[in-house]
């Protein structure tokens, strides 16, 4: 029983690292997307830059 335990507590944890991957993925998209934009300005950037680095 412990086994099985163990393998539910690593497939959530699997499951967690993942769903933050993509959360992340995300947030780098639309970053890059706006910085795309002519009105981006620098302060912005860099304070969602710092924002992805945590």
């Amino acid at each position: 029983m412990e086994m099985r335990e163990k393998l539910t507590e690593m497939r959530e944890m699997d499951l967690q690292v993942s769903n933050t991957l993509d959360t992340l993925e995300e947030n780098v998209k639309a970053f890059f997307k706006k910085c795309q934009q002519p009105n981006c300005k620098k302060e912005w950037r860099e304070e969602q830059f710092k924002k992805i680095k945590e």
